[in-house]
């Protein structure tokens, strides 16, 4: 997994030829990150979530839990907590998204630093491409609960790598705090929390008869965990969840396996509706090919780093993400998983790894740095223009985005100063699915500012272009409404 001498060499003279420009690339989409808060998507989970913290802030109590999923479990609390946190600052959700971006994009950004300091062989400028997946951008935007597991997980595997390295409490403090952290956010983090944590004990079990200092301090973090987690523990498994199959599904086998279609533009159709390629597809297919190659390029680096270690802290995260690969074919494989990206979620940070690994290596190899370079300009061209076509068009009519926060927010104030009651007709296809969005935003509306009186009008919500692709609605009222 590490490098030879010419090949170190010139990977630093790639990285200092480039470095610049790639920090500013960072800074330029960060900032387009922060342009257009009220952009992001609020569809049926999000409301719910927001409606949830707000009746545990009114009962003056933390939410013991979350969501409850489709396959019966229900999500961590860690989520509702923040949302608790910031709806006690300010009802502007535009306002709580910018500080989930800040939260989210630090999180993750001084993950992959821990993991360039920690494993030899991870160039930290090729680190920054984890920030052109438009699935991660896109996941790690909006309101929701699955996608803190973004942060959290990358943030558990980097700490370990650091305690790998030190082997200090201190570091273990950090470990365990992400672990928990992960596991109160969603199930599908698992892997990564498990791999961590058999990889700890069959290390770690002499040092821990060896030392009773180690021993306390590993079983008070383990106290403080498990203390947290307990009422979301209890309430879990009071739940009745799907059981697990064990005959093998090659469909979720192969799902389980397509980590690396996070770093490619291939499926994103799947959050923001149909797209045209334009006369792009083949530079697109050439891309999105070539992530897969180094992916599994860096996979096979990743196993002989584990049979011939060239350094300790190497082998043994690399011992990590095979296990947690291992775990996370087991589970797709057990609940039939097949599609929805989010599932990689928890994940992901397995995949970047592998394709680090082999990036870095390639980095040595002129056409290889081309077509890099070439798929990194492709990758932020698309990013750049998929943030102004969706602030554009404020939103899309697909499933999984619809019109944006902010346009939602405009018809629930709307809505409110009419003094209308109850929840209007939607011609328009996502108010019409989930109306509760709208409802969550009039009462947020509500804490600021007086109640009005209720009136009986006549209203519906619609598409502002009914014709066009815009996912922008309006409020269409009656005639008859001066």
């Amino acid at each position: 997994m590490s490098l030879s001498s010419s090949g170190c060499s010139e990977l630093h003279d790639l990285d200092r030829g480039r470095q610049h420009g790639l920090v500013a690339l960072l800074v330029f989409l960060g900032a387009f990150r922060l342009l257009f808060p009220g952009d992001v998507p609020f569809i049926n989970d999000e409301p719910l979530l927001i409606e949830s913290a707000l009746d545990a802030n009114e009962a003056g109590t933390l939410m013991p839990s979350g969501l409850v999923g489709t396959r019966g479990a229900r999500y961590g609390p860690a989520p509702g907590w923040f949302y608790q946190l910031s709806l006690a600052a300010t009802p502007d959700l535009r306002r709580v998204a910018v500080a989930r971006i800040i939260v989210v994009t630090a999180l993750t950004g001084l993950a992959l630093t821990l993991l360039a300091h920690n494993m030899a062989g991870l160039s930290p400028v090729l680190g920054a491409f984890a920030f052109l997946s438009p699935y991660l951008w896109f996941y790690a935007r909006d309101l929701w609960d699955n996608s803190f597991a973004i942060p959290f997980s990358a943030m558990l595997l980097a700490t370990y790598a650091q305690f790998c390295r030190d082997g200090r409490v201190r570091s273990l403090v950090w470990v365990v705090q992400f672990g928990t952290l992960c596991f109160l956010t969603h199930l599908m983090t698992l892997p990564v929390v498990g791999a961590v944590m058999i990889h700890f004990v069959a290390t770690q079990r002499g040092r821990m008869r060896e030392s009773w200092r180690f021993a306390l301090g590993v079983l008070a973090v383990s106290a403080a965990c498990v203390a947290l987690s307990l009422p979301y523990l209890v309430e879990t498994l009071g739940r009745s969840m799907a059981i697990p199959r064990l005959m093998p599904s090659p469909a979720s086998v192969a799902f389980s396996l397509n980590g690396m279609r996070l770093f490619t533009l291939t499926g994103f159709d799947y959050v923001i509706g149909a797209w045209h390629l334009n006369g792009v597809g083949p530079i697109i297919r050439l891309v999105s090919l070539f992530t897969y190659v180094v992916g599994a390029y860096g996979l096979v680096l990743c196993v002989r780093a584990v049979k011939h270690p060239e350094n300790a802290e190497s082998g043994q995260i690399g011992v990590v993400l095979l296990l947690a690969l291992a775990l996370f074919v087991l589970i797709a494989n057990g609940s039939r998983l097949r599609e929805h990206p989010h599932y990689y979620n928890g994940m992901w940070i397995v995949f970047f790894s592998f394709w680090w690994m082999g990036m870095t290596r390639l980095a040595r190899v002129t056409w290889a740095r081309r077509v890099f370079f070439l798929q990194a300009a492709v990758m932020a061209l698309f990013l750049v223009a998929t943030v102004g076509w969706l602030h554009d068009n404020r939103g899309t009519r697909s499933l999984h985005y619809g019109p944006t926060l902010a346009n939602q927010m405009e018809i629930a104030r709307e809505l409110e100063g009419l003094g209308f009651v109850g929840d209007p007709p939607s011609a328009a296809h996502h108010p019409r699915l989930f109306p509760h969005a709208i409802r969550v935003l009039r009462r947020l509306d509500r804490r600021s500012g007086p109640e009005r009186p209720a009136t009986a009008i006549d209203v519906e919500i619609v598409y502002a272009e009914p014709q066009g692709r815009s996912g922008a609605i309006i409020l269409r009222r009656s005639p008859s409404i001066p």
